[in-house]
């Protein structure tokens, strides 16, 4: 039985792409949080309909101690590398992925690191494949094509609070050629990123909530920036958001739910922010909620959930009657825009 990603996203990207039936393809993203693995097979090439095989995670944490020059770490380098060579490997050999099939590349918020380059040769080296590199904007646009539906690109902005960044864009169709343009949208600070900036400012750990409470009208100013370049994006009505951040969000405040697009409210970020922030104890020791629930605390600190909390708010309020929006999370939204790059990479090879 298919999976409801794999139902929503051979909708939004049907028709788009013109790739060969029942082959199957692997994509590997090195991403802030570790890799992330998928592996699609081709239904039917008239609708261009799909179906997500597997996928899975791998805790790596390339740029858990990226320095303060925006350097990574040796260490850090080779065992993703030696990750990647082994998920490359099971690919071809348990699941019987033809090599060129196999695609390899790193998020924006690994993109970002000024010698990313030893990175890739890293890569290269083990495993004969060349890493690509995604801009913000360029996965900003692969995951609106994976994340929302396309019944709803006029009126909707999609919001990734990642590990290093935060980004997202919305959609403009033309009516008379029915192609569209994508307008991103970018912002130098994700859930991780924030957090070790409260860190350093702080000091002592002790002074992480009043240091974020104190750096609140510094980050208001920050996401208001980056919506007054482009104030249509604040008049949208569908806000269609992801990242880890999100997804504990709902995982606390919503254990049961498994909706593909699970709704809420502005007035529930808010309490969440609250919540997480002054009631973190409480949360953490109630006990067995839901799987999704414990992997929370066990993925995330009490300082990065209070800052993803934070983010989320700060975004969120710059929008014109944010609470009068429509708020979504998508909950598969970690694999759309893999999913994304690996049906445009064999389009393009195919063309």
């Amino acid at each position: 039985m298919k999976s409801k990603i794999s139902i929503f996203l051979s909708l939004v990207l049907g028709n788009l792409f013109f790739i060969n039936a029942q082959t199957e393809y692997a994509g590997v993203e090195i991403g802030g949080k570790g890799l992330k693995v998928t592996i699609i097979k081709i239904i039917d090439v008239e609708i261009g309909e799909f179906e997500i095989v597997k996928s899975w995670t791998r805790n790596t944490n390339v740029t858990k101690n990226i320095s303060s020059d925006g350097q990574l770490l040796m260490a850090d380098i080779d065992d993703t590398s030696y990750a990647v060579l082994d998920i490359i490997d099971q690919l071809k050999k348990e699941h019987k992925i033809v090599p060129k099939n196999i695609f390899v590349v790193a998020s924006s918020s690994v993109a970002v690191a000024k010698n990313k380059n030893l990175l890739a040769e890293k890569i290269n080296k083990l495993t004969s494949y060349k890493l690509a590199f995604l801009t913000p904007d360029l996965e900003s646009k692969l995951i609106a094509k994976g994340a929302i539906p396309q019944s709803k690109y006029d009126n909707s902005l999609i919001i990734d609070i990642g590990s290093g960044n935060t980004k997202g864009g919305y959609v403009e169709i033309d009516t008379k050629t029915y192609n569209y343009d994508f307008h991103p949208f970018v912002m130098k600070l994700g859930s991780m990123s924030l957090t070790q900036k409260i860190q350093k400012k702080a000091g002592e750990s002790s002074n992480f909530i009043p240091t974020m409470t104190a750096y609140q009208d510094t980050l208001a100013m920050n996401c208001k920036a980056v919506c007054e370049k482009d104030i249509k994006l604040k008049t949208k009505n569908n806000i269609y958001m992801l990242g880890g951040a999100v997804w504990a969000f709902i995982s606390i405040k919503k254990p049961n739910e498994t909706a593909a697009y699970q709704e809420f409210t502005y007035q529930e970020l808010l309490d969440y922010k609250n919540d997480i922030t002054y009631k973190y104890d409480t949360f953490r020791t109630v006990g067995y909620v839901s799987k999704d629930y414990e992997r929370v605390f066990k993925t995330f600190s009490k300082e990065a959930l209070i800052s993803g909390a934070n983010l989320m708010v700060s975004v969120t309020s710059q929008l014109d009657n944010p609470e009068t929006k429509k708020y979504y999370f998508v909950r598969q939204g970690q694999i759309a825009w893999l999913v994304a790059y690996i049906v445009d990479s064999v389009r393009e090879i195919q063309q």
